[in-house]
């Protein structure tokens, strides 16, 4: 079972807003074996997620999908190639190649960032995504689920199988 309140959140200049009313949990194909559910910002390019979601179920339609393991990374791929080059991401990893504001030094050092770009750059770090993949693929009808975090000053990440201890969930 897959579940998830109804607030999300984008990154504007003066920090995160949230929405209510947001969809969180999406199902992967018409008569699927698998779903989907994420947190974080709210999206990261001109696709929605329902549609990224689409284009993963047009992929596995294309070419079945060994195993749950197969599904993220696949998922990974899709949605790496759109948040790699978000102008968020880019604008965070700027920013954090500079050293951070001092606010005890007398004379800024001009390799630092200002106090303003200090604020813009911790929030640009909530600019981060997370997503759990579960179900199964057939032939096996064991289900596994995966979580798969993305973050702004991080490369592409992997997939981290989720434990079945009964319960799991997720928290910002």
């Amino acid at each position: 079972m897959l579940g998830a309140d109804s607030t999300t959140s984008m990154v504007t200049p003066s920090g995160l807003h949230y929405f209510n009313h947001a969809q969180k949990l999406f199902q992967i194909g018409e008569s699927a074996t698998l779903a989907v559910v994420t947190w974080g910002i709210a999206g990261v390019s001109d696709r929605s997620y329902r549609t990224l979601f689409a284009m993963l179920d047009d992929e596995i339609q294309a070419k079945l999908a060994k195993n749950m393991q197969d599904v993220a990374d696949r998922w990974i791929e899709l949605f790496w190639k759109e948040y790699e080059n978000n102008p968020l991401r880019q604008q965070c990893l700027a920013l954090d190649k500079k050293k951070p504001f001092d606010p005890a030094v007398a004379t800024p050092d001009p390799t630092a960032r200002t106090k303003e770009e200090e604020q813009q750059y911790r929030n640009l770090l909530g600019a981060f995504v997370g997503f759990c993949l579960a179900g199964y693929v057939l032939p096996s009808r064991v289900p596994q689920a995966y979580q798969i975090l993305f973050y702004p000053v991080s490369g592409k990440p992997s997939a981290t199988e989720v434990q079945n201890n009964g319960f799991w969930g997720h928290r910002i």
